[in-house]
């Protein structure tokens, strides 16, 4: 084993400390840690392990999650290479420790519980979009002084459809669709899309909580599903400024939800959830749907009700899952879902 090199990322890293990555007689024993201690799902694992051999090496992986309640969730790791392969491991939970022998193949690998995605990512996409396209403003900075980007595409005289995601940093599945999207609305068919449709994005919600290794919070302390209106947190202020004044007429927030629930959307309108459904079975074994009257996390006081209350938008709320999927498929339900929202 001690040709395996294992280091916390700089970069959304979690574990963080050297001393939480513990070397054993088959392989290492990882302790993620959590912003709030045990108040908090314990999700986010992104650790990098390099293999600078010619040959696959197998170690016995142990993560003590030190929370006994979600820890019969964590049912797998994840191998997410530098050419974004990703391969899912079966493993086995007892009480609060899970495990697995994992194959790892020569070069830089991220074991995680979710597909990584940096702010670092982020803004080699958002340098990467054509000007002529995409307005790209930064509508605020995070506590620690990282910009949240907004972004708006399409025609301007019509209503915009709003699309926001890591609210939750540990749920990156929202990442992968926004990318699919923004580079499918480079092409000709994107361009051919914007000409009838308007889209206000903030791809990034909560930078600092991406960038830290969070699972639910700010840096400030905020779960932003539950406390986006009557708060000064940065986020917050930045998130509402930008999509209250666009008027949007639907939103989307899009989740990567605990891995053994089906993808789920929440929704408050029954005609174009049913719709949805419709178009986006295509892409999932199952989806639950449900039907409440605001949104199913923080009620009047997350973006999705929000927009509801003061723009009579509709809402998305829409948490899928990474599991058995590849970056290519994710991209791709990403472009379904936007091109869903636009029908529906």
């Amino acid at each position: 084993m001690e040709k395996l090199i294992v280091r916390a990322y700089e970069d959304g890293g979690n574990p963080r400390l050297e001393s939480d990555i513990v070397r054993t007689k088959d392989g290492f024993l990882l302790w993620p840690f959590s912003e709030d201690g045990d108040g908090c799902y314990k999700f986010h694992l992104n650790a990098e392990i390099i293999n600078p051999n010619d040959e696959i090496i197998e170690a016995v992986v142990e993560v003590e999650w030190s929370d006994s309640e979600y820890a019969p969730y964590h049912y797998y790791y994840a191998l997410h290479s530098q050419n974004d392969d990703l391969v899912y491991i079966p493993a086995k939970t007892e009480k609060s420790r899970q495990s697995a022998v994992v194959k790892i193949p020569p070069g830089s690998h991220c074991l995680c519980a979710s597909p990584r995605y940096s702010t670092g990512r982020l803004e080699s996409l958002v340098n990467s979009l054509d000007k002529n396209i995409f307005n790209i403003k930064t509508i605020g900075k995070s506590r620690m002084q990282r910009g949240i980007y907004g972004i708006e595409a399409g025609s301007p005289e019509k209503r915009p459809i709003a699309i926001i995601t890591r609210i939750h940093p540990y749920e990156s599945v929202g990442s992968f669709f926004i990318e699919g999207m923004l580079n499918w609305l480079g092409g000709s068919d994107g361009r051919d899309f914007l000409k009838d449709n308007r889209l206000v994005i903030i791809p990034m919600a909560n930078p600092d909580g991406v960038a830290l290794g969070y699972h639910k919070r700010t840096y400030g302390g905020i779960n932003l599903s539950h406390d986006c209106l009557n708060t000064v947190e940065p986020e917050a202020v930045a998130i509402r400024g930008f999509f209250v004044v666009h008027k949007p007429y639907l939103i989307a927030d899009f989740h990567g939800w605990m891995h053994l629930y089906d993808d789920n959307i929440t929704t408050n309108s029954l005609e174009r959830g049913k719709a949805l459904y419709d178009k986006m079975i295509h892409y999932s074994k199952a989806i639950d749907i449900r039907y409440p009257e605001y949104p199913i996390e923080g009620e009047k006081n997350n973006i999705g009700g929000i927009l509801l209350d003061q723009c009579g938008a509709d809402f998305f709320n829409c948490s899928w899952i990474s599991h058995g999927r590849s970056i290519k498929d994710l991209h791709e339900i990403g472009i379904a879902f936007l091109k869903s929202l636009a029908s529906v």
